[in-house]
């Protein structure tokens, strides 16, 4: 598979688990308990899913990191703070007026976690620490989403110095430190007596470490994709099982070994289901840049376009549902619900096309104005006073690319 063109079944993928946390945020309701029991559970693999998240935001970054004209750190993050923060931050401001619209009165049918979620008592005190964003906060308050944002930021605000040094180090070396960091959260996680999930929804530092390496796993795939592509296309067929049957043995012995007591209320309990998952989750990512009748598959309309609006579904879809449930808490439970699942998608894209797409749009812009503002001489940035032309040049370019931008919504 050529390396030069986009993986746009990596898109379909995010899609696919941005849809795994609906279905498992659907399931904590309580009319919807069913979704966790026997089969339907597959559905609502949400942590799974934002592993998967987490995964495939170390290869894509290291793409851009790594390209034959990469991005400039200055750009990199003024794109990133654009793409993350600025459609956190409208979520944010959307979840607040629609709880206060909705009263933030309970709905009895809906069980514990969505009248945890969305409390009679957020204040001006909670939002501001919700527009702070990377420090510690309650996630749970407005939108329970805002946790694997919150890791994600601060990661990505980082990660150029990752990348850089996974590039300088051996595989080995790689995998053994983002292990090592993830040891130290676990230890850490093991003396304070907080499981993993309750830290994260909080989004305490010491977790930052653990999703780290997550990252850097979706940074080694990236820089030795060559190599795994020519692994699995060199016409062994058995390969392809073998390499399926290998990376979910831990979670199969996780599922099976691991009493279920453990698996719910051990500080220990979260680090071994991710390890267990975090295998799985690079051996799909690995067939999918590597088997064509896999990456076909995923590349079909409807699931290039879930992955197109797969982030302000992500941001969203708690705050539909939170929403149409408390406007709706007369109404029979299962009108309530359809209402919100229907809503979810529709709501997703019109988000993509009114903020999403946007903030790329600035950040692009904002990218470009920085790198127009300043040169490198000797390894030494200094400021620039543009010419006439710079200036004529630098908007002739930034009007082609609106165009563009136009013409394509």
């Amino acid at each position: 598979m050529s390396d030069s063109i986009r993986f746009q079944q990596l898109d379909a993928l995010r899609g696919i688990a941005a849809l795994a946390v609906v279905f498992s945020h659907f399931s904590y309701l309580q009319p919807m308990g069913w979704l966790r029991a026997g089969p339907p559970r597959v559905l609502g693999a949400g942590h799974e899913a934002v592993i998967l998240f987490f995964v495939l935001s170390g290869f894509v970054l290291t793409l851009q990191l790594t390209a034959s004209r990469p991005l400039g750190y200055v750009e990199y993050w003024i794109k990133r703070v654009c793409r993350i923060y600025l459609p956190y931050l409208a979520a944010v401001a959307l979840a607040y007026g629609l709880y206060r619209l909705s009263e933030g009165r309970d709905v009895t049918w809906a069980g514990r976690w969505l009248n945890e979620s969305w409390p009679a008592h957020v204040s001006w005190i909670d939002l501001a620490r919700h527009a702070l964003f990377i420090a510690p906060f309650d996630t749970r308050e407005l939108n329970p989403v805002l946790w694997s944002l919150v890791y994600e930021m601060r990661i990505s605000l980082i990660f150029p110095l990752v990348v850089w040094a996974v590039c300088r180090l051996r595989v080995a070396w790689s995998v053994a430190i983002a292990a090592a960091l993830s040891l130290i959260a676990f230890v850490y996680q093991l003396g304070d007596g907080a499981v993993l999930i309750q830290a994260s929804v909080n989004a305490e530092w010491m977790p930052t470490l653990h999703y780290l390496s997550m990252f850097v796993a979706g940074a080694l795939l990236a820089l030795h994709r060559r190599r795994i592509v020519a692994w699995f296309g060199d016409g062994t067929r058995w390969k392809v099982p073998l390499t399926i049957v290998c990376l979910s043995l831990p979670r199969v012995m996780f599922r099976a070994w691991v009493p279920v007591d453990f698996r719910i209320g051990s500080p220990a309990s979260g680090f071994i289901f991710d390890w267990s998952i975090t295998p799985m989750i690079v051996g799909v990512i690995a067939l999918a840049i590597s088997l064509r009748p896999f990456a076909n598959a995923l590349s079909i309309k409807p699931l290039l376009f879930l992955g197109k609006i797969s982030y302000s579904v992500y941001l969203l879809h708690s705050v539909v549902l939170f929403t149409v449930l408390h406007l709706m808490a007369d109404a029979q439970p299962a009108t309530a619900l359809c209402v919100a699942a229907a809503a979810i998608i529709p709501v997703g894209a019109l988000a993509y096309s009114l903020i999403e797409r946007p903030a790329i749009y600035a950040g692009k812009t904002l990218a470009a104005l920085a790198s127009h503002g300043a040169r490198t001489h000797g390894g030494r940035a200094e400021a620039v006073t543009a010419t006439p032309a710079d200036r004529a040049d630098t908007a002739g370019s930034l009007r082609r690319r609106y165009a563009r931008w136009r013409t394509a919504r």
